[in-house]
């Protein structure tokens, strides 16, 4: 297990798939799951905002 992938690494995988990389060669550069990088580039192609962790401050689910 790694640590969680930092900025830098973050626009690494944006770029490189931009240049033409594969996600598969990109995340064995950055020795992170195929998985990982997909949301990365996903999230960074689309200009989304990850979603938050934990629970929610409110509503149904945030007893659980």
């Amino acid at each position: 297990m790694r640590e969680p992938l930092t900025e830098a690494e973050k626009d690494y995988i944006e770029e490189q798939k931009r240049a033409g990389k594969t996600l598969k060669s990109i995340a064995e550069d950055l020795n992170c799951s195929y998985w990982t990088a997909r949301k990365w580039w996903r999230i960074r192609r689309d200009g989304r905002e990850p979603a938050p962790r934990g629970r929610p401050p409110e509503g149904p689910l945030s007893i659980y």
